[in-house]
Parts: structure tokens; sequence; C-alpha cells
């Protein structure tokens, strides 16, 4: 009797890979080949070590990690100093506690502090091969990238940075889009007595009308129609609301 052997093909997995990239530009890999990678500075301690790191901004074992829980890939921040960041797309966002990666993420650790120049980070590109991708435009937004203090309006694709913005206006973005990401990302209004407050250290000094100015400046640096806001919102009588998805 002839017997047919069924033959098992057998499958390669394509496992996730960082790509880690200095301030200088020298670009490793590591593949993400264990439950558990761990980030810090020190060679013999960690899975990855980011050195040269003359200025001790990373911490010396497990400033993160990367771990691997039901097939999905996690960046955990271990209470760090410095803190750790996850790029996407057009927005940064400190990791507080653990954030589930998506593919094309870049993890971002402080590397270098200069007096006169921005701060450095280490970037490391998580990429996963066999990540189902999101085909859904995102047609318009706005964000403010925390990390290097700018403000970016994308539309169709393309990313426009918002040059000459005051620090006062800063101040004002930083504060209303910490108060929306508090609120899950839906828009909080911002009462006026919340705003002088976060713009001033001598508030009783000022009144609603100094906060008008600075938004009808910002609007004119943002807004497609200055005359019809749709980032900045008046509730009228009582403060603004940043809208960042109108």
């Amino acid at each position: 009797m002839t017997q047919n052997i069924k033959q098992v093909k057998k499958v390669n997995i394509v496992k996730p890979y960082i790509t880690i990239r200095s301030i200088d530009g020298v670009e490793t890999r590591r593949v993400v080949d264990k439950d558990k990678i761990i980030i810090g500075r020190l060679e013999d301690l960690n899975d990855i070590s980011l050195l040269p790191d003359p200025q001790q901004l990373v911490t010396r074992y497990m400033h993160c990690s990367i771990e691997v829980k039901n097939c999905t890939s996690w960046i955990i921040d271990n209470a760090s100093k410095n803190g750790t960041f996850v790029k996407r797309q057009n927005s940064v966002q400190k990791v507080k506690g653990e954030l589930k990666l998506q593919n094309d993420d870049i993890i971002m650790v402080l590397a270098s502090i200069g007096v006169e120049e921005p701060a450095k980070y280490w970037e490391l590109h998580y990429k996963d091969p066999l990540a189902t991708e999101n085909h859904e435009n995102f047609k318009s937004g706005l964000c403010y990238d925390w990390v290097q203090a700018k403000l970016l309006i994308y539309k169709d694709n393309k990313v426009i940075e918002v040059g000459s913005l005051t620090p006062l206006e800063h101040k004002l973005l930083r504060f209303m889009d910490q108060k929306n990401k508090s609120n899950e990302n839906i828009p909080v209004m911002c009462t006026f007595d919340e705003l002088i407050s976060a713009l001033w250290d001598d508030a009783y000094e000022h009144t609603a009308n100094d906060v008008n100015h600075i938004i009808a400046a910002l609007r004119k640096k943002i807004e497609p129609d200055f005359k019809n806001p749709s980032y900045l919102v008046n509730i009228r009588g009582m403060g603004y609301r940043l809208i960042t998805n109108p």
C-alpha cells in the first residue's frame, strides 16, 4: 500500500527589528528576537547600549525596554529621569508607563543638551515587516511637537511647519494641547482665567483681552481663514478650545 506523506512547508517568520541611529548618524540594527530587550547606557547590563553618553543622560541600566506580549511589541519607560518619547507620523508623545508600538514608530531617548543648540536624541526606528498597513488618509490636522517645540499642520500627506511663533504662543499651545491629551485627546475648553495663569506669572495684571490678542495673532499664522477659525475656536465669554482635527 502506498502511503501519501503530506509535506509541510517551512515558513520563515520575519521578525520586527530596530534601526538604532546615533546623533552622529551612525546606524546599527537589532532584531526583536526575545520577549524583552533592555535599553540603557552600559554595555554589560543592557541588550542595546546607547553609547557614547558623555552627559550621562541615559539611565545606566534599563532606561526603557521593548517587551513582546501576545505577539505585540510595547515600549516601556523604566521611570527614567529624562524620559522616553515616541514619534508617530508627525506627533511626539512622552511614554507614560507603556505604549503599544506601531510600524514606523521612532523611539527617542535624550542624547545631548546644548546651551545654544536644540537637544539631540537617539532614534530607534521600529519596523514590523508583517504589520497590517493602514490606508486611511489623514486629511488634515494640527500637531504640536513638544520635543522640538514645533507646530506642524499636515494635510493630504503634506507637512507645513509654522514658523515665527512667539514664546507666549508656544506656551499657549503647550497648555491647550496638554489639556486635550489629559482628556484622551478630546478638545477641552480652556477658560480665560486658566489661560492667563498659564501665560503670565503676574496673572493679576492681565485680562481676557490680552489672551484675545495672542489668539488673534496665532490665528493669522495657522488658520486657512482666520476670520472663520477651525483650530482655535472661541467659546463666547468663557475661553477657547484647541481643535487639532477639525
